[in-house]
């Protein structure tokens, strides 16, 4: 039981509270996230003070780039025009249309990077590349051709930023197909970008961001590589490697890369939870307390940091601890399906029995489900284990199957281990702990 047996009926009436009467406070409020799971953290110039997981990933979108030698502050390349003047020492703000006749290649140039200037909107990038595409047909001189390809790299990246950032706003409202294709175009203009531009590190950074998105984790993974190359103290795309490199079991390489992150930004509330999951899934729960614990001081908000700390208290054997932790978890964000997977799991697998609740157990897995989709296994395996735990084994071998079936292969020996219980008439039970426990600050 996540509470002691006199609050008993206290717990029953805040899920049931949870569960029916705030969904609609939540409906009418018109908030809540459809979907948790791991996104990239895009470019942008301010960081949110609450992480989310994985995958956090901010926007593209951060204003000026700067890249070494080569942006100005809100500009195309600064680089001196053909006819030998600065572009940025050109006091005429006027910009002659792409389509005005009798135009020189050298004034398109220079009008182009004027427009980078000020260009916020997909509509102001565009116009940079059609200014561009006009300078081009002009039959220009090497000097001015160099000049109008790298602004058309900035113009393409930067139009690829405009789409990933209505992909995003897509897949806030839970139009997945929607936000595909916006990435999509997102991609092809990343990938025009570093044609022109092959140093072009954003864009690389960016398309990196854009695979990772499509579950292209090895491309992902090749682009940051290439981008830490070009810009080594770019934090988005330590940040971004080390999520994909935990996605994909590379806990060691992913926890050098947390730890670098983390040099250069010491107060990275997310920084901490990554680095903390790679220290428990590498079996050393004392160091992933530290950092989970480190995160929620930074971001004492942030409810799913209280999911990771108490998953870690289980470990260690501090039940209470890890049962107050999801408290604290549901309390701040009553939508979190991990919260719901935690506590189901943990009421339906806690070898002291003092801590198991069976009906909570499958209140809290269906939940979860509800909430963030039958996709993720680790759900359907929470789900078994409620099942199994109440004593309705074939539902549990059916719930659990259909996890084995989207486990990575790596992961499937412990489910089927468990199957093998069920199939017993046995339910899970979380080893008993080995290592010594840690106090909370």
């Amino acid at each position: 039981m996540l509470f002691s047996s006199t609050t008993r009926p206290l717990v029953r009436l805040f899920v049931v509270w949870l569960l029916i009467c705030a969904p609609l406070a939540a409906i009418a409020e018109g908030s809540g996230w459809v979907r948790r799971g791991s996104r990239p953290r895009r470019d942008s110039s301010s960081t949110e003070a609450t992480p989310s997981e994985s995958l956090q990933f901010e926007s593209k979108n951060d204003g000026a780039e700067q890249e070494p030698g080569r942006l100005p502050e809100g500009g195309g390349p600064e680089l001196i025009t053909p006819n030998g003047e600065s572009a940025t020492t050109i006091n005429d703000s006027s910009v002659v249309p792409a389509s005005a006749v009798n135009v020189s290649a050298d004034q398109l140039a220079v009008d182009a990077f004027r427009l980078t200037k000020t260009a916020k909107s997909l509509e102001d990038y565009e116009a940079v590349l059609a200014i561009c595409e006009k300078a081009l047909a002009l039959d220009p001189t090497d000097q001015q051709r160099e000049y109008v390809t790298q602004l058309m790299s900035w113009g393409h990246n930067r139009r690829g930023q405009e789409y990933s950032k209505q992909g995003d706003e897509a897949a806030a409202e839970g139009k997945w197909e929607d936000s595909l294709n916006w990435e999509k175009k997102a991609l092809a203009d990343y990938e025009t970008a570093i044609e022109l531009d092959a140093t072009r590190w954003r864009a690389i950074h960016n398309r990196g961001v854009s695979k990772a998105l499509m579950g292209e984790f090895d491309a992902a993974l090749a682009d940051f590589d290439r981008a830490l190359e070009l810009k080594p103290d770019y934090a988005n795309a330590w940040f971004n490697r080390a999520e994909v490199r935990r996605e994909t079991g590379k806990y060691q390489e992913a926890l050098t890369d947390y730890e670098q992150l983390l040099m250069l930004r010491p107060q990275d509330a997310a920084a901490y939870v990554g680095r903390g999951r790679c220290h428990a899934k590498l079996g050393n729960p004392i160091q992933a307390f530290a950092d989970f614990s480190s995160a929620l001081g930074l971001s004492p908000q942030f409810a799913d940091g209280y999911v990771f700390r108490g998953e870690v208290n289980a470990q260690l054997g501090e039940w209470e601890k890890a049962a107050s932790d999801l408290r604290t978890s549901i309390k701040l964000d009553k939508n979190s399906g991990r919260a719901w997977r935690a506590i189901a799991w943990f009421t339906s697998t806690c070898p002291d029995v003092r801590f198991r609740d069976g009906e909570l157990a499958l209140v809290a897995a269906q939940r979860a489900i509800e909430l963030d989709g039958a996709a993720n296994p680790l759900y359907l395996d929470a789900l078994a284990a409620a099942y199994a735990n109440a004593g309705q084994f074939d539902k549990a071998k059916e719930a659990l199957k259909k996890a084995i079936e989207q486990t990575p292969e790596r992961q499937a020996p412990e489910l089927t281990g468990r199957m093998a219980l069920y199939e017993a008439a046995r339910p899970y039970r979380q080893p008993e702990p080995t290592i010594q426990s840690v106090s909370h600050p």
